[in-house]
């Protein structure tokens, strides 16, 4: 079996901050992770056979430029676990990471009903925003500073609990203009949905990050 699925566990040494890793079907994975003061989110295209999980072109969006690496991992599909390192030039960056009990099935299909509706989002590009989206998964949004975003939530072909996201910034966002593909979950944190968005530009330069609570 692969590694498909959710991962939730911490990452580093000596410091230590938490992680959140999504490994889709076809081997990509995007992976939160936040440590005090700092939070960005890590893209592979990788591999995973008998146990073992690779990628040798790991982008960080915690740096602008993203910093490039790789990691090396091993899992247990049966007990739902997975750890390894990232390695960034001479930086060794471990992580131990399970599949979530509650909160959150990746093994369902996405739900359209799960996302539509308004939500508080706050975004790399923009400090926040009041976002809306429609029940076929059209979004729209503006934020206080007079970014706008548009773009869209589709549920992967895959089945399972995960939507393609798009997303476009306007020209007065702080990442301006910028276009960004990537994927969406929806997780329930004490009791309460969250919206976790993550993209990437096309040359995969440019990243962004958005999190967003139901508002009323």
């Amino acid at each position: 079996m692969t590694a498909e699925g959710v991962y939730e566990g911490s990452l580093g040494a000596a410091v230590t901050g938490q992680y959140a890793a999504i490994v889709l079907e076809n081997g990509e994975s995007w992976a939160l992770y936040s440590f005090t003061g700092g939070a960005g989110f890590l893209q592979a295209r990788g591999t995973s056979h008998d146990g073992s999980y690779t990628a040798s072109d790991v982008l960080d969006y915690g740096t602008a430029p993203p910093s490039a690496g790789r990691i090396s991992a091993s899992y247990s599909a049966s007990a739902g676990t997975m750890q390894g390192q990232y390695v960034f030039g001479q930086n060794v960056v471990p992580f131990t990471a399970s599949k979530p009990t509650q909160g959150y099935r990746y093994d369902t299909p996405a739900n359209l009903a799960s996302v539509t509706g308004s939500w508080a989002l706050v975004s790399s590009a923009d400090q926040s925003m009041r976002l809306q989206v429609a029940a076929d998964g059209t979004l729209s949004g503006t934020g206080l500073t007079g970014c706008t975003l548009t773009g869209s939530l589709t549920p992967r072909p895959s089945g399972k609990n995960v939507f393609n996201a798009v997303l476009r910034f306007g020209s007065a966002c702080a990442q301006p203009d910028l276009a960004a593909s990537g994927v969406a979950i929806v997780v329930v944190e004490d009791g309460q949905p969250v919206l976790m968005v993550m993209g990437q530009s096309a040359d995969r330069m440019v990243g962004t990050i958005a999190v967003g609570t139901p508002a009323p």
